[in-house]
């Protein structure tokens, strides 16, 4: 029996309702593998599936499936969503009103008007992974960003 089987079986049987393989992933190195390692069962690992390849609807690359349901358990940290909304409020109140790119300047009112406000989101300096439990934010470590300044932060991050 597969390693995915056999987890699949213990959790249906724990959670009361049936889990499937492509309700989970993991892989070689992960929590579950190595468990399984050291009650002596033997893990093979799949061929290659090819990437995206699995995907793919067609032959010529013009539909691919999507929306599969996949279950999916992890711990997470959270980020306070009054957090982003005050510091949303105190830079309007020391902006004359105004939400803009703190990096760009672009200021969505103008292009869009009342909708524009969806334009600028909020991005935190300090990487919530870097903290511990109960760490205290403030707005100084906040920015207001337009959406393309705010993927290019992100993107310096990976690269970093």
């Amino acid at each position: 029996m597969s390693p995915k089987a056999v987890f699949g079986v213990a959790a249906s049987h724990r959670l009361g309702y049936e889990i499937l393989p492509e309700n989970f992933t993991g892989g070689i190195g992960s929590i579950c593998f190595q468990q399984l390692e050291k009650l002596g069962y033997q893990i093979k690992q799949k061929p290659e599936l090819g990437g995206e390849d699995e995907f793919l609807a067609s032959e010529t690359d013009s539909t691919w499936m999507e929306g599969n349901p996949k279950l999916v358990i992890h711990w997470k940290r959270e980020r306070s969503k009054r957090l982003a909304k005050k510091k949303k409020a105190d830079f309007r109140k020391r902006n004359e009103g105004l939400l803009f790119c703190e990096h760009c300047g672009f200021k969505p009112l103008e292009k869009y008007g009342n909708l524009g406000d969806a334009c600028i989101e909020i991005h935190y300096t300090l990487p919530v992974a870097t903290m511990g439990e109960g760490h205290e934010t403030t707005l100084d470590e906040l920015l207001c960003l337009c959406a393309n300044c705010h993927r290019v932060e992100h993107e310096k991050l990976r690269k970093a």
